[in-house]
C-alpha cells in the first residue's frame, strides 16, 4: 500500500530523473603548434559556468558563472581572473528589465549603467564558447535562422544589437568568430583556431602556470635613412609557429601586411612631402620570381602603383 509520503518521494525521484543533466565540454585554442588557451564549460538548467586558462602574454585563469533565462540571455554574470595568487580583474554583470549594470574592478573600480534591448550577451573570450552555444542550440532546436542579441563587453558604455545567424546547416556567423556546429547546435569550432575537445582543465591550469607564451608578435624596431629623413618603423614581428606562411596562410600574389598584432607605427624626423620613398617597403610575394632564398618580394616601383596595390 502506497502512502502519500511514498507517492511524493516517487514523484520527486521521477522529476529528478527527467531533469536535464549538466553537460560539460572543453575547447582548445591553438595558433600553429602552440596552445594559446584552453577552457571548460558546464551547461546546467538556468546556469552556465566555466574555467578559461589563457597563456598570452602571461598565464591567467578566469573562472566565471552566469544565470541565464530561457532564451539564453544573461541575467547575472560573475567573472574573476587571476594570475598566480593575485586577482587581476573582477567583473559583475547584472541585467534587470531593459537595463544592465557592469561593475569592473582591476586597479580601480568602475561602474557603468546602460540600456539593453533584447537578450543580453556579454562578450569576452573566456565566456564566448559557453554563452554563444546557448544561442546556437536555440537556433537548431527552434528551427530559427537568426536571433538578435544585445552584445557588450565589460569596458563598453552601451549595448549594440548583434545577429547570430545560421548561414548553413553546420555554420553560424556572429560578430567575431565563424562557428561550426553539430546537429544539436553544439559548437565544434569557434573560429579557425579553437575546437571542441576533452580537457582536464585544472591539470592544464597547473601545467601552463609556469609556461606563458609571452607576446604573440613581439615588437621590433628598424631604422633607416631615406634621402635626408631618418625613418623608424615599429611593428609586431610574426612567428611561424610551425605553419607554412607564404603560399599557404598568405596566398601568393596577395598584399602582405607589414607587421602583426598591434598596429605598425612609422615615424620620421622630416616632413615627407612626397611619397615615392615608400617604394622600398615590401608588399607582396611573387610565386613566379625567386632568389637564392625563396619567392622574391615584389616592391612598388612608383607611388601610384603602391596606391593601386
Amino acid at each position: 500500500m502506497f502512502s502519500i509520503r511514498n507517492v511524493t518521494a516517487a514523484c520527486a525521484m521521477f522529476v529528478a530523473a527527467c531533469a536535464p543533466k549538466p553537460e560539460t565540454a572543453g575547447f582548445v585554442y591553438r595558433l600553429g603548434v602552440d596552445t594559446l588557451a584552453v577552457s571548460s564549460v558546464t551547461w546546467s538548467p538556468g546556469k552556465v559556468s566555466g574555467v578559461y586558462v589563457n597563456r598570452v602574454p602571461a598565464t591567467a585563469v578566469t573562472r566565471w558563472s552566469a544565470d541565464v533565462d530561457a532564451e539564453g540571455g544573461v541575467r547575472r554574470l560573475e567573472r574573476t581572473t587571476s594570475s598566480g595568487d593575485k586577482v587581476t580583474e573582477r567583473v559583475l554583470v547584472t541585467v534587470a528589465g531593459d537595463s544592465a549594470v557592469v561593475e569592473r574592478t582591476d586597479s580601480a573600480t568602475t561602474t557603468r549603467h546602460f540600456a539593453v534591448s533584447g537578450s543580453a550577451l556579454p562578450r569576452n573570450p573566456a565566456t564566448d564558447a559557453g554563452l554563444l552555444e546557448l544561442r546556437t542550440r536555440r537556433l537548431v532546436s527552434q528551427g530559427l535562422q537568426q536571433v538578435i542579441v544585445a552584445a557588450f563587453s565589460a569596458s563598453d558604455t552601451m549595448a549594440l544589437p548583434d545577429t547570430v545567424r545560421r548561414v548553413a546547416t553546420d555554420t553560424v556567423v556572429v560578430q567575431g568568430p565563424r562557428l561550426r556546429i553539430d546537429s544539436a547546435g553544439r559548437i565544434l569550432n569557434l573560429g579557425p583556431n579553437a575546437e571542441r575537445a576533452t580537457v582536464d582543465i585544472e591539470a592544464l591550469a597547473t601545467a601552463f602556470g609556469p609556461r606563458p607564451l609571452g607576446e604573440l608578435s613581439p615588437r621590433q624596431t628598424v631604422t633607416g635613412n631615406v634621402g635626408n629623413a631618418t625613418v623608424t618603423i615599429e611593428y609586431g614581428r610574426p612567428k611561424k609557429r610551425g605553419r607554412d606562411v607564404f603560399g599557404a596562410l598568405v596566398p601568393w600574389g596577395r598584399v602582405w601586411r607589414t607587421g602583426a598584432g598591434d598596429a605598425t607605427f612609422l615615424t620620421t624626423d622630416q616632413n615627407l612631402a612626397h611619397w615615392d620613398w615608400v617604394k622600398w617597403l615590401p608588399h607582396a610575394q611573387s610565386a613566379q620570381q625567386s632568389d637564392a632564398v625563396g619567392p622574391r618580394r615584389t616592391r612598388s616601383p612608383v607611388s601610384a602603383e603602391l596606391r593601386r596595390m
